[in-house]
């Protein structure tokens, strides 16, 4: 998904240099925010299904209660 590189130029002038390492850096940013993303959504997700579990149960308990 994210592949760091610094453009196929291993043999870059010195006038090129400060282009590819602002380009290395926007690289090294965009692929944090994707790894930052994938790890909020496995984080996020589970949560998300244990408050629906919960929710349910007390609803169910509430629903329990009521009935008896």
């Amino acid at each position: 998904m994210c592949s760091v590189s610094d453009g196929g130029n291993s043999s870059s002038s010195s006038s090129n240099s400060s282009s590819s390492s602002r380009s290395f850096i926007f690289t090294a940013v965009v692929c944090n925010i994707n790894i930052i993303i994938i790890f909020t959504i496995i984080i996020i997700i589970p949560i998300i299904i244990i408050i629906i579990i919960t929710i349910i149960i007390i609803i169910i308990i509430i629903i329990i209660i009521i009935i008896f």
